[in-house]
């Protein structure tokens, strides 16, 4: 009988250990509006069709053709100007930080800066990153995002879904 009480404070700590590993992953997986700007800007930067989920109804309601769907093809388009596909215009973000400018129930501001390269193939980024090469071009983030509560969920309602912002972002240089 005594062996067995040994056990019992280690059996204990591990349920309390599961226990908190639980509440962690729940409070992690909560959509919060600095949480949003960031996926959204990451999928923005790397071409992924996806974003269109996290922008606004009205945004996407304007045009017969989703938003995001339509940026995407443009700068497909300007890659093909410049003699190259969708992949060399993707880019990684190096560096992120966010700072809430302002945050309601249902609105919030979220300025983004950071850095990023482009990533025509992650394991490219990954050794273009090395500090003894350092090779390709660092290009600034920086984004002021507006996004609202719509059905729960947090969404960016800024439209950066322009041409203009194709050329400015990824846009020939002449």
């Amino acid at each position: 009988m005594g062996s067995g009480n040994k056990f019992l404070p280690w059996v204990a700590l591990v349920v309390i250990f599961i226990g908190f590993q639980g509440v962690f992953i729940l409070a992690d997986s909560r959509q919060t509006a600095p949480r949003t700007a960031e996926e959204f800007i990451k999928a923005y930067y790397a071409m992924d069709p996806d974003m269109s989920a996290m922008v606004c109804h009205d945004l996407r309601n304007k045009d017969i053709v989703d938003p995001a769907v339509r940026f995407i093809e443009d700068v497909a388009d300007e890659a093909e100007a410049l003699g190259h596909n969708l992949n060399y215009m993707r880019s990684q973000l190096l560096t992120l930080h966010t700072r809430v400018m302002s945050e309601t129930d249902h609105s919030a501001v979220i300025h983004i800066t950071g850095t990023r390269k482009r990533c025509v193939h992650p394991v490219f980024t990954f050794i273009a990153r090395l500090p003894l090469l350092s090779l390709g071009n660092t290009f600034t983030v920086d984004k002021t995002l507006t996004l609202i509560r719509e059905e729960g969920h947090w969404r960016v309602c800024n439209d950066m879904f322009t041409p203009i912002d194709v050329h400015d972002i990824y846009g020939r240089s002449s």
